[in-house]
This record gives structure tokens, C-alpha cells and sequence, in this order.
């Protein structure tokens, strides 16, 4: 993910000082993806999937892309482009990481997504439903919030923990805003989804999208 992994500065923090734990999240942080000619030699030059932000997951059929883990292809998601050529995927998909990145980066993403796809191509983008979490905030269904194991001494305070999630959420969305940011960078066809359990998770909160270019 593009957010940051602490588990591997968690320690140095505690004896290093504030400047060389900083250096070494951004050395973290900031991996430059292999060249489009090794890419496309190994995966092949058109009809790709990918799966942007894929954490752990690996679906059949699909290239992986991450910072950390063990992706097909590891790289900070936002700040380098895609490493393929214009028109040759056809498919991408991204479940539970817009979130984690700030909305300008997310733009900069989906604006290369769209870049590298072909015409005709479908995006499918799954993320937790913001409007969902304030409907069951203002019902106070505090059952809800506590099946999902959000903390927080009161319904606001877990509310607060889903949007923000420890630091690691930058940015929530409903379907009029996914629309939008999916519209601003060129997609077309923006409908709801249902949740397919070949490809996505969390379908009790997740907010579905697909696309095409």
C-alpha cells in the first residue's frame, strides 16, 4: 500500500532520532517501478489486468501492484506512472486503497489507469461507502460499528476511527464523489455495482463502482 508499513520503523523510532526515522519512511515510501520493455516482456504487450493497490491479494488473471508485500510489480502507486504502454490493459481494479492515498493522488492514478487502457476497457473500483457509515451513525446503530470492531468510546469517536483509520485513510467516498473523481479523469458509464466474490471483500460496507474508458 501506499501508506506507510510501521511495523518496519516502529522500533527505530524509539531510539533513533525524529530526522533518520522520517528519511527512512520516505526510503520506504518511494520505489520506482521497473521499465515497460521488462514488463511487457514478462506479462505481454496488450489484454493486461491489473489490480491496483492489491495488498496481499492475488487474483487470477491479474498483475498485482503494490509497495508492499510480495506484488508482481512493486511500486508507489501516485507518484511514477503505470509501467505500461498506452492501450494495453484492459481491465483494472482497485478494492479498499483509494482511501489510502490523498485525492490529488488518487486523480494523478486514475488518470494514468485511463492513459494505459484501451478504448473500451472497464475499471472497477471497490471502497468503504462513506454514506453508509454516516447512516448508521445518525441511526446510532452502534451494533453495526461494533460487529466491525471499530474502537471509540462513543458512536462519534468510531465513526472518526473509520474516516481517518489510525492516519492510514486519507480521503472517504460516497458514490456522487467516486463519480465525480472517475469523471474528472475521463471515465465514462459510471454505474453501481454488485458485489462479486470472485473479485471484492467486505461487501457489508463496501461501495462498489465500475466504469469504462
Amino acid at each position: 500500500m501506499y501508506y506507510e508499513d510501521r511495523s518496519k520503523y516502529q522500533f527505530l523510532r524509539k531510539i533513533t532520532p525524529y530526522f533518520i526515522v522520517q528519511f527512512y519512511r520516505q526510503h520506504l515510501a518511494d520505489k520506482k517501478p521497473p521499465s515497460r520493455h521488462k514488463i511487457h516482456k514478462k506479462f505481454g504487450n496488450k489484454g493486461l489486468k491489473i489490480n491496483l493497490g492489491a495488498g496481499i491479494t492475488k487474483l487470477p488473471g491479474f498483475i498485482s501492484i503494490d509497495l508492499y508485500g510480495n506484488p508482481d510489480i512493486k511500486m508507489t502507486l501516485g507518484k511514477y506512472l503505470l509501467p505500461f504502454n498506452d492501450g494495453s490493459v484492459e481491465f483494472v481494479y482497485s478494492s479498499h486503497f483509494l482511501e489510502h492515498i490523498p485525492f490529488d493522488t488518487a486523480k494523478a492514478l486514475l488518470f494514468d489507469a485511463q492513459r494505459v487502457m484501451v478504448k473500451g476497457g472497464g475499471i472497477r473500483i471497490s471502497v468503504p461507502d462513506m454514506a453508509l457509515f454516516i447512516r448508521k451513525y445518525e441511526a446510532k446503530d452502534t451494533d453495526f460499528y461494533n460487529k466491525k470492531r471499530y474502537k471509540g468510546g462513543t458512536i462519534g469517536l468510531q465513526l472518526c476511527n473509520v474516516f481517518f483509520e489510525n492516519g492510514e485513510h486519507f480521503c472517504m467516498y460516497d458514490f456522487e464523489f467516486l463519480c465525480y473523481l472517475l469523471d474528472a479523469t475521463g471515465f465514462m458509464n459510471i454505474e453501481r455495482a454488485n458485489y462479486d466474490p470472485s473479485l471484492d471483500n467486505r461487501p457489508e460496507h463496501s461501495l462498489i463502482v465500475m466504469a469504462v474508458k
